[in-house]
């Protein structure tokens, strides 16, 4: 056998043993392995597990970024009579990203009577070609009805895994955490120091959104009212976090409330309310005590809201300039 040959089969020998290592190393590690999850962020991964345990008993679905997701507690809404709510807003959503959530997941569940779509005080710029949220969740549902097969080996099965474990094992850890309740309201921010969220945004920019989450929102609002759903456009109570003019966001807000009017849906602009600057744990987002008192506000506009009025109406042509 010359040199070469058996240098060969040393090395060929070794990359065996080391394979079978770590075959049986990952078979025996694999219960404890944290599974991967194909959603894009864990409040996807859990808001749509509950969803399914929700089925249809919802009547009422709050949309929006996760400004609406701390500010509204679902179960301090049950005063209002309008049946039991749902707080399924997410961060960093867009209209864009909002469509796709809505109708391939959320409706996918439950069969509201009203849906509140919460909308940032500052205007969303993404296209629906680089919307992470929406990529996000289009690849999720994706992956979720063709799932790949398994495979026979504990190294295919686990491939990838060292490159991520400190995700998944932090991403289990916050999905199966006390942060959200069962009704999808983010409990994070009730009792945390206060904090600035400055530089983390991207610049305010000009002061409208772009033309495919407008696309977007109006398509959402069309198909929810045609289906016989009220809707309201509801301008969310946190403040960007960054530099803005009060003439470019008074801009922004009314535009806004153009397009419910356009729409014939009710505006419920909370952000101009002037709330405490106590209730806030960040510029955006509110503490237990702002949380309470802005869930019961928002009670007494679900009360007064005429769902008869706002079920029907003119419709705007879903294509933009």
């Amino acid at each position: 056998m010359t040199t070469a040959t058996s240098r060969f089969w040393i090395v060929a020998s070794g990359v065996l043993c080391a394979l079978l290592v770590g075959e049986g190393a990952l078979r025996v590690l694999e219960p404890y392995i944290p599974p991967p999850s194909p959603w894009p962020t864990v409040e996807t991964q859990v808001k749509s597990a509950q969803l399914v345990t929700l089925s249809h008993e919802v009547d009422v679905v709050l949309l929006g970024s996760s400004v609406t997701e701390a500010a509204v507690d679902p179960e301090l809404l049950g005063v209002t009579g309008k049946g039991v709510a749902y707080n399924s807003a997410l961060p960093f959503s867009t209209p864009l990203s909002n469509e796709v959530w809505l109708d391939e997941v959320v409706l996918e569940h439950v069969s509201p009577s009203i849906v509140i779509i919460g909308v940032p005080a500052w205007p969303p710029h993404t296209t629906i070609e680089r919307d992470p949220m929406r990529i996000g969740t289009q690849e999720a549902l994706i992956r979720i009805s063709n799932p790949t097969a398994s495979g026979l080996l504990a190294l295919v099965r686990n491939k990838g895994v060292l490159a991520n474990w400190d995700e998944r094992w932090v991403g289990q850890g916050l999905s199966s955490s006390d942060l959200w309740t069962d009704l999808g309201h983010m409990i994070g921010y009730y009792d945390g120091p206060t904090r600035t969220l400055s530089g983390r945004f991207q610049p305010f920019g000009v002061p409208r959104m772009s033309n495919d989450n407008l696309a977007a929102m109006i398509r959402t609002v069309n198909a929810l009212t045609q289906a016989g759903t009220t809707v309201v456009l509801m301008i969310e109570p946190g403040e960007f976090p960054g530099e803005v003019s009060n003439a470019d966001t008074a801009t922004y807000l009314e535009s806004i409330k153009d397009l419910g009017r356009d729409l014939n849906v009710p505006v419920w602009d909370t952000y101009s309310m002037g709330w405490n600057p106590d209730y806030y744990v960040d510029e955006a987002h509110f503490n237990r005590k702002g949380t309470v008192a802005f869930t019961t506000h928002l009670a007494g506009l679900l009360v007064d809201l005429d769902i008869a009025e706002h079920s029907t109406g003119p419709l705007r042509p879903a294509d933009v300039p």
